[in-house]
C-alpha cells in the first residue's frame, strides 16, 4: 500500500515537472517574440502617462485622455511644464529595458497557457464544489486586476505626471529610462493587487471568517490603514502619490462591504 502511494507521489511529481517545463518553454518562446516584435508597441504604451505632459503629443493614449484634458486648465503651472524626455545613464540601459519589456510581454502572452497548465494540474485534485468556487470567482478577480491597472494607467499615473512637475516649474528633470519603466510597471502591479480587496472581503464574509458588521464597524480604522498603506506602497514619498493609492483603496473597501452584503444575503441564517 505504501509502495503504491509512493509511486503515485512520484507520478504527480513527474507530471508537475513536465508541466513546468512546458510553461518555461512557452515563456521562452513568447519572450523571444516579444524581444523582437513587442518593444516599440510596449514602449509606446508605457510612455503615454509621461506624454500626457505634452498637450501637442501624437501619442493617442496620452493625447485623448479626457481626464487630463479636464484637469489641465485647473492645475496651476501645468502649461509651464515642458515636455519631458527619458535619458539613459549607460549604453546598456536601453538594452536592459528591452529585456525587461520582453520578459513582461512574454509573461503576458504566455499567461493563458500557464494558467491552463496550472488548472489542469491543480484542478484534477479538487472537489467539484471547490472547482465551482474557483471558476466563479477567478474571472471576477481577473476583471478587478485589469480594472486596477486601467485605473492606474488612465487616471493615477497621468494625473501624477501632470501635477508633480508643477510643484516647482523652475526645476528641470533628467528622467532615467530604466527607473521610469520600473516605476510604471510597479504602479500598475500595485493597483492591480489593491483592486483584489473587495474580492478578499467578499470571500471572508462568505466563509464566515469575518462578519459584515465587523467591516462596517472598523471603517474608520480602514481609512487610516489605507493612507498608511499608501505611504508604504507608493514608490515616491510625495503625499500626492500616497493619496493616489489611499483614496481608491477607501473606495474599494466600501465596495467590499457592498459585495459582502450581496454575497451573504441569500445564505441561510444560523442562530
Amino acid at each position: 500500500m505504501a509502495e503504491g502511494a509512493l509511486m503515485s507521489l512520484f507520478e504527480h511529481l513527474g507530471e508537475l515537472r513536465r508541466r513546468i517545463l512546458r510553461c518555461a518553454l512557452m515563456f521562452l518562446v513568447t519572450l523571444v517574440l516579444s524581444f523582437h516584435f513587442a518593444y516599440e508597441p510596449m514602449k509606446y504604451v508605457l510612455i503615454a502617462p509621461l506624454e500626457a505632459l505634452n498637450p501637442n503629443t501624437t501619442n493617442v493614449l496620452a493625447g485623448y485622455n479626457p481626464l487630463i484634458k479636464r484637469l489641465r486648465p485647473h492645475i496651476v503651472g501645468a502649461d509651464a511644464v515642458p515636455p519631458q524626455k527619458l535619458y539613459a545613464m549607460t549604453l546598456m540601459e536601453p538594452f536592459m529595458v528591452r529585456i525587461y519589456m520582453a520578459a513582461l510581454g512574454g509573461l503576458i502572452l504566455s499567461a493563458p497557457y500557464i494558467a491552463y497548465q496550472a488548472w489542469a494540474f491543480v484542478g484534477a485534485g479538487m472537489l467539484r464544489r471547490e472547482k465551482r468556487f474557483v471558476l466563479r470567482y477567478l474571472p471576477f478577480s481577473l476583471i478587478m486586476f485589469a480594472a486596477g491597472m486601467l485605473f492606474a494607467y488612465f487616471a493615477a499615473l497621468p494625473v501624477a505626471m501632470l501635477y508633480l512637475p508643477t510643484v516647482d516649474v523652475s526645476i528641470g528633470y533628467l528622467l532615467n529610462y530604466l527607473l521610469y519603466f520600473k516605476f510604471i510597471v510597479s504602479i500598475l502591479a500595485i493597483f492591480g493587487l489593491l483592486f483584489q480587496l473587495p474580492l478578499l472581503m467578499m470571500a471572508l464574509a462568505r466563509i464566515g471568517v469575518v462578519e459584515i458588521k465587523t467591516f462596517s464597524h472598523y471603517r474608520r480604522h480602514a481609512i487610516v490603514l489605507a493612507f498608511v498603506a499608501g505611504a508604504l506602497l507608493s514608490p515616491s514619498p510625495e503625499p500626492f502619490s500616497q493619496c493616489l493609492l489611499a483614496i481608491p483603496l477607501c473606495g474599494l473597501y466600501e465596495l467590499g462591504i457592498l459585495l459582502s452584503k450581496l454575497t451573504v444575503k441569500h445564505q441561510p441564517q444560523t442562530t
